[in-house]
């Protein structure tokens, strides 16, 4: 995951286009006002990293029989699907 970029980095990175822009040049102001925007929408996107469950970890897996509870199949404790979900410490 070496090619993702982080939020803040990001961020900082439109924030100091903005300053540099913004200085003197009322032709600028829309280029400005466009990137305080995408500064805003930034902060509220969700991540991009997936969030991955191993059926080790998942709400589905049964430790006594090695299989999911979803999928009613044995699986490995470093297998993952689409549909798992963190097991909390209640379950």
């Amino acid at each position: 995951m070496d090619d993702l970029i982080s939020r803040q980095a990001a961020i900082d990175h439109f924030k100091s286009i903005t300053v540099a822009t913004s200085i003197g040049n009322k032709y600028n102001e829309g280029f400005v006002d466009g990137l305080n925007f995408a500064v805003e929408h930034l902060k509220t996107m969700p991540s991009v990293q997936p969030d991955i469950i191993v059926c080790a970890d998942c709400k589905h897996w049964v430790c006594h029989d090695r299989r999911c509870g979803y999928w009613n199949h044995g699986v490995k404790p470093l297998e993952w699907c689409c549909y798992g979900e963190r097991r909390t410490d209640a379950e």
